[in-house]
């Protein structure tokens, strides 16, 4: 009170109380306004811990889940992290193409000035691509499911391998119906896992299968990058390669360079799309790696049981990469690229070591092509979802599908028993490249 009085001497103020009647602009205190954020954060956080302790002293105090944008200042956090056991955040974006930066440069800051681990309390991304008129709830829109499922892998990627953060929740399990009353809250918006009528939004969901598979190995032994000390075994690259001369050369199968005649014309740092990306490796697995280039929006590989799974998002046309990656790490010439042409959203393939496909997956695709000449797999129109089973041993194929889908051709599977939706499936009589074998759906 001595030091009030004193501070606002001309006032008149020389009690707490006089406060009240003070007319005009307020005495300039150094300092004045951060001490009574700490003081106000004092009460806030230590009076909401004692009481919480003394009921329930068996659970974390995670906070009270900030809103994402600017965090409080450096005082209010210190003060948050005496009495908060986790520091929780909604961390979505306002600019969409800046929600990876914000994972490496808000949360390490949030970190030190708390000294606390960190989690995101919401997270997600809304799909432009439906019915639904995004019209309110948080951004970024982004323009398809592929954007969705690829927004999923970048995100828990990033998050899974900074070693204070401990955990991210997404927003949200179903959407919310397109129109709501006026006088209720409704979020028009895609955030959905599901739709309205329980359906699954099929990209999305399968990027997160096999995203939440690998969390502890991204989680695992974080090692701090010499090059920035922000990232950890994760770090932020760019994802979108240009269609460069390279590729060209890949494209086209042969060891000479191919010229770009617009290359001397066009700036250095063009480019087709304006997102930054992760980019991770670790003993068991590898997401976006470099060695992929082409119109494949993302990629994971995952060292699996004397073999390994390969994982590409958002093939639209061509890709190419090693072919060890295909064929087996026991093929012939592994360092040899291969041409991939395909339009799935999403396509896992599954293989041992000596090549051979124990699963493959297709998310909204009709066909996977090698190298212009060879189709694996081929279907009459675009299937929603499609998941193939080999055993080699038992010469079986397992095919679950949904959506409408009459025919699909599947290459090395000569003379094997099929089942297709749990029904015994058919060869049709229908041509078919040199080893692809063309089943009917049941009851077609």
């Amino acid at each position: 009170p001595d030091q009030v009085a004193k501070d606002w001497a001309k006032y008149g103020v020389k009690t707490v109380d006089d406060l009240a009647t003070v007319q005009g602009e307020p005495a300039n205190v150094p300092k004045l306004a951060e001490a009574w954020e700490i003081a106000i954060a004092e009460q806030t956080y230590g009076t909401i811990n004692q009481v919480v302790r003394e009921i329930d002293p068996n659970h974390l105090n995670l906070g009270v889940r900030m809103m994402s944008g600017a965090p409080p200042s450096p005082g209010v956090l210190a003060t948050m992290g005496k009495y908060c056991d986790v520091i929780s955040l909604n961390l979505y974006s306002v600019l969409p193409d800046r929600v990876l930066t914000e994972i490496f440069t808000v949360l390490p800051m949030i970190h030190f000035a708390t000294g606390r681990p960190v989690m995101t309390s919401e997270f997600s991304y809304r799909g432009g691509d439906t019915l639904l008129p995004n019209t309110t709830g948080a951004p970024p829109t982004v323009p398809t499911q592929t954007d969705r499922a690829i927004g999923y892998m970048s995100y828990v990627s990033a998050v899974a391998s900074i070693p204070f953060f401990v955990g991210a929740s997404w927003y949200t399990y179903h959407d919310d119906p397109p129109e709501r009353a006026w006088d209720e809250y409704g979020e028009d918006c895609n955030f959905g896992i599901v739709d309205g009528q329980e359906r699954p939004y099929a990209a999305l969901v399968e990027a997160m299968r096999l995203t939440n598979a690998s969390i502890y190995e991204l989680a695992a032994d974080p090692v701090e990058s010499d090059e920035c000390r922000i990232f950890w075994r994760t770090r932020l690259t760019r994802w979108d390669k240009e269609w460069n001369t390279e590729f060209l050369r890949r494209y086209a199968r042969t060891d000479k360079p191919i010229p770009e005649p617009l290359a001397d014309m066009l700036p250095a740092d063009r480019r087709y799309h304006e997102n930054y990306w992760v980019q991770h490796e670790s003993p068991l697995l590898t997401v976006n790696d470099d060695r992929f280039l082409g119109d494949c929006r993302a990629n994971m590989i995952r060292k699996r049981d004397g073999g390994h799974e390969l994982v590409l998002l958002g093939l639209r046309y061509f890709t190419s990469f090693p072919q060890s990656l295909w064929y087996g790490a026991g093929c012939d010439n592994p360092d040899k690229v291969l041409c991939l042409e395909g339009n799935p959203q999403v396509f896992t393939r599954d293989v041992d070591d000596d090549g051979r496909v124990r699963r493959m997956t297709i998310v909204d695709g009709s066909f996977i092509r090698l190298n212009f000449t060879k189709l694996p797999f081929r279907t009459d129109c675009k299937v929603a979802y499609l998941d193939l089973q080999f055993d080699h041993e038992a010469k079986q194929l397992v095919i679950v599908t949904r959506g409408e889908v009459k025919h699909l051709g599947v290459d090395g599977v000569a003379g094997w028993q099929a089942t297709w939706n749990d029904k015994p499936a058919q060869p049709a009589k229908l041509p078919a490249p040199d080893g692809m074998v063309v089943f009917a759906c049941p009851g077609t």
